[in-house]
């Protein structure tokens, strides 16, 4: 079966890279992956940004119920300045957010100060240009997803991230479409 490829970004390609430290996950959503990749790893801390009231309770009753209440915490901004240190969060994790953000090139260039050097970055979204079939099938079970996929026009292709992303302090920035989604990855 088809579907978002985030479980795949966070099992193939976060987690063998961050396992311990700070990740830093860029809202908005309802999805939460970092509490995902926390679940796993002990060692990690999360800092949440860009979520509203309503998304912080929800976030914070799934950390309880998953038991990671005293590593993580939630904030409702995601605009610059980031209000973290420089080079403080050994990853960032966003899916869904880039196109809620009213100055990407900004908040991609907050990213890249607060991310220390030769962290990884992993920023997705759903694709415009995936077919509304695939768009079901990877949206379909969760209501964040859900709500993410049905606005996918709103959000840019490969092409446009590639310029989006050539724009800002990113580091090696790659983009990558995977199924009915598109990433900005540090490989």
């Amino acid at each position: 079966m088809i579907t978002c490829s985030l479980s795949h970004i966070i099992g193939k390609r976060v987690r063998p890279r961050v396992w311990a430290g700070r990740v830093l996950e860029v809202g908005p959503g309802r999805i939460w992956p970092g509490q995902r990749l926390l679940r796993n790893n002990p060692d990690l801390d999360l800092v949440g940004l860009g979520y509203s009231q309503e998304q912080r309770t929800e976030a914070w009753q799934q950390a309880k119920q998953w038991g990671l209440v005293t590593r993580v915490e939630y904030h409702a901004t995601a605009e610059h300045p980031l209000p973290l240190e420089d080079r403080s969060v050994d990853a960032v994790i966003s899916f869904g957010g880039l196109q809620a953000w009213k100055k990407p090139v900004t908040v991609l260039n907050e990213i890249a100060r607060v991310l220390k050097t030769g962290g990884g970055f992993f920023i997705g979204g759903p694709r415009p240009d995936a077919p509304g079939w695939r768009t079901w099938l990877a949206g379909g079970q969760q209501n964040g997803l859900k709500e993410m996929y049905q606005g996918r026009q709103q959000n840019l292709d490969a092409t446009e991230l590639r310029s989006l992303a050539a724009q800002t302090r990113l580091e090696n920035p790659v983009v990558e479409a995977h199924g009915p989604d598109v990433w900005i990855l540090k490989p």
